[in-house]
């Protein structure tokens, strides 16, 4: 009895240092802090949008996949998610089994891969990445492309809507012309 509880917490502590190791890495490599989106904001997105399910839609910074679950369930959406701490992807990529989700879900810094087949590209992320965000877009998604932007917008470009929602959020919208 006391050898199972001594190997339960031996276990436990490695978990709990996972998560606190991998936290902490990265929020160094992003300076981005795990912040998740409600269901309300996700769904108001969808709706609003006219998000269908023949679009593409990028979650950079997926955490643990609940924008790009929610999004799928909604929308029937195809949905990809970027994200660089090693705890929440995984996370996301166990509830992609239970859930059985067609999401696809890459450990990988999003500015790494071509944003081309997006429609719509989502964001909570900080000001200091921002300006390499609203570049990225300009440069790789096509005429119509959507970016969905959370409480930081874009420093140079002006937003099609801004969406003012409970406590305090803010949703900004650009198409790319």
């Amino acid at each position: 009895m006391l050898t199972a509880f001594l190997l339960f917490m031996l276990l436990f502590s490695w978990l709990a240092l996972f998560v606190i190791l991998s936290a902490f890495i990265g929020f160094i490599l992003t300076r981005v802090p795990f912040v998740p989106t409600t269901a309300a904001d996700v769904e108001f997105i969808v709706k609003k949008l006219g998000i269908k399910d023949n679009a593409v839609f990028y979650d950079l910074g997926s955490g643990d996949g609940r924008v790009a679950f929610l999004v799928e369930e909604l929308s029937g959406a195809k949905v990809v998610g970027y994200e660089l701490t090693w705890w929440t992807h995984l996370l996301a990529k166990i509830k992609k089994v239970f859930r059985r989700s067609k999401a696809r879900f890459y450990n990988q810094n999003f500015f790494k891969h071509g944003w081309q087949e997006a429609d719509y590209v989502y964001g909570y992320l900080y000001p200091p990445l921002m300006s390499r965000i609203e570049e990225k877009f300009l440069a790789d998604c096509r005429p119509g492309s959507i970016a969905i932007i959370r409480d930081f917008p874009f420093p140079n470009l002006k937003p099609q809507d801004v969406y003012f929602m409970p406590k305090k959020h803010e949703i900004y919208i650009y198409r790319k012309v």
